[in-house]
């Protein structure tokens, strides 16, 4: 109710409160309420510091657990997209916009978490007014080959800052370079399947028991951040800056979360997650680390709810030239797939017993099963996809067929 009339506020009148000369109306109450005027010889900007112990928790999630898994993490598993990539600092970084995309969009809010020897700190920047623009970016703590962790910072924070970097290039320094975490790619890779949704909020409620209480929704920000520059008070813009300190500690507790998983000391892991895991670990090249939680994986769960475990198992066997142990764990997967995975798996048991095991009679009874499976799926494949099949099949068939007698004229020339 506090922010109903600023809904009923039209894009005229905001564009009529930009336009007011900003000189006049520079938000000096903020002071009075707790918000620090940071005067440099470029500007003004604000700024908000709050701190918060080593042992602080947000969602069930411990922040002092962060310095050890980072240790653990480097020294395990260099080189993976949630893993610092040296011994540079760690920040967490978060923004709020007067929009969402163009060059007319400012960011007003720039919020960073870091952790000192004795607390963690979260320092939350305010944009005085859009001529204050510089010392406003300039106050970011940003330094050569820190590491940000941003959730969709990758597509939109840390773009959005480079833009306003460019416009005030001028004035400032060079924009360092920073190597980047985005948490939204890699919740995505974690739980896929979990969930429908995954925007942050949706991770905080299913993945760290953190829910949000009277927040206020994101896309008032911009209509609240004009209102405060108008009238000089700050009790709708403390509700933004709320919203931002949110953010900032589920992305804290949301990096450690996945940290853990990530080093296989989660409670609240499970198959699905483990078998993600396994795959990006696959995909990112870190081959042997994906088999060895492929392995774990095999022995936790029951076969009948990892048949995908088998499944990726069995192609990392193949590429170590472990023949007879990747069709066994391919036989395992195709007796527990359903639908084109399961025909998927059938081919491949055909083709490995062709090429390298040379059995050619259990490779026939693949082919078969592979026709009867595809024959279920007419409904379901293109009429380009199911041709490609049977194609296959029936040059793998000829195929198997020749060498089944070539095989038995030689014994019989014997």
């Amino acid at each position: 109710m506090a922010m109903k009339g600023l809904l009923k506020k039209q894009p005229e009148q905001i564009k009529e409160a930009q336009a007011v000369d900003q000189k006049k109306l520079l938000p000096n109450q903020w002071e009075s309420s707790g918000y620090e005027r940071v005067e440099t010889p470029e500007g003004l900007y604000f700024k908000v510091t709050t701190h918060y112990p080593l042992d602080f928790e947000h969602g069930l999630v411990k922040f002092s657990e962060l310095d050890k898994l980072l240790l653990q993490a480097k020294e395990k598993f260099p080189g993976h997209p949630l893993v610092p990539h040296d011994d540079k600092r760690v920040l967490f970084y978060d923004t709020e916009t007067t929009g969402l995309k163009g060059v007319g969009v400012h960011i007003f809010l720039n919020g960073i978490i870091q952790r000192f020897p004795t607390h963690f700190q979260l320092d939350q920047y305010l944009l005085a007014s859009p001529e204050f623009e510089v010392p406003f970016l300039k106050a970011l703590p940003f330094q050569l080959a820190d590491t940000i962790v941003t959730y969709n910072g990758k597509s939109f924070d840390i773009p959005q800052l480079e833009v306003r970097w460019t416009m005030n290039r001028k004035e400032l320094p060079p924009f360092p370079t920073l190597f980047q975490v985005d948490l939204f790619h890699g919740s995505k890779r974690l739980w896929k399947g979990l969930q429908e949704r995954y925007k942050l909020q949706d991770m905080e409620r299913e993945q760290l028991a953190f829910v949000r209480e009277e927040d206020m929704p994101g896309h008032l920000a911009p209509i609240i951040y004009m209102d405060a520059l108008r009238s000089n008070t700050t009790e709708n813009l403390d509700r933004v800056l709320e919203h931002n300190k949110w953010d900032l500690l589920s992305l804290v507790a949301l990096y450690i979360r996945s940290l853990q998983h990530l080093l296989d000391q989660s409670e609240q892991s499970n198959s699905a997650i483990e078998i993600n895991l396994a795959k990006w670990l696959k995909d990112i090249k870190l081959l042997p680390h994906s088999k060895e939680l492929y392995e774990k994986v095999t022995e936790r769960y029951e076969r009948q709810d990892i048949p995908h475990a088998y499944y990726y198992l069995s192609l990392l066997k193949k590429r170590e030239k472990e023949y007879e142990e990747s069709f066994e764990l391919m036989k395992i997967a195709s007796d527990e797939l359903q639908g084109i995975e399961r025909l998927d798996a059938l081919l491949y048991c055909a083709k490995i017993l062709e090429h390298q095991l040379k059995d050619f009679n259990l490779a026939t009874n693949y082919v078969l099963q592979a026709k009867a499976q595809l024959l279920t799926l007419t409904a379901v494949l293109t009429r380009e996809k199911l041709a490609d099949y049977l194609l296959d099949l029936k040059k793998r068939d000829a195929r198997i067929s020749r060498k089944i007698i070539s095989r038995e004229s030689a014994d019989f020339d014997k």
